[in-house]
């Protein structure tokens, strides 16, 4: 933001005080394993499966806005979920201390599904 800030002279879009640029929209929407959700494959075993969607294992990344997919953390290495762990929501302003790490699995079907993208919407085909 403090770049932005100097490269433009002007604040970017803000939302309820959050740039839009950066925590605009869900990962899960960006996720690299978006495909498997799409088709309901959720990882079971962290030691045979590295493809599968994580959103069964607590991923935070359904109820999570931030770029963490396309600006990429750990020197642009990878994001949480390419390193076959779920997204823990560290950019949430709750996190850690007012929320939990994971979803709980008898939450997942609780998590607000109105923002996210469909497949088609995201340019792929069933």
């Amino acid at each position: 933001t403090v770049a932005y800030l100097i490269a433009t002279g002007k604040l970017p879009e803000l939302k309820d005080g959050i740039p839009v640029k950066y925590f605009g929209e869900l990962i899960h929407n960006n996720c690299p394993r978006f495909q498997y959700f799409s088709q309901d494959i959720y990882l079971e075993d962290y030691n045979t499966d590295k493809h599968s969607c994580l959103l069964k294992k607590g991923c935070r990344g359904t109820i999570t806005k931030a770029d963490c997919p396309t600006r990429r953390w750990n020197g642009s290495v990878n994001v949480c979920v390419e390193s076959n762990a779920p997204c823990v929501g560290c950019v949430n302003e709750k996190w850690p201390f007012t929320s939990d790490i994971y979803i709980e699995a008898k939450n997942v079907e609780d998590v607000p599904w109105s923002e996210f993208k469909t497949y088609s919407e995201k340019g792929g085909r069933r």
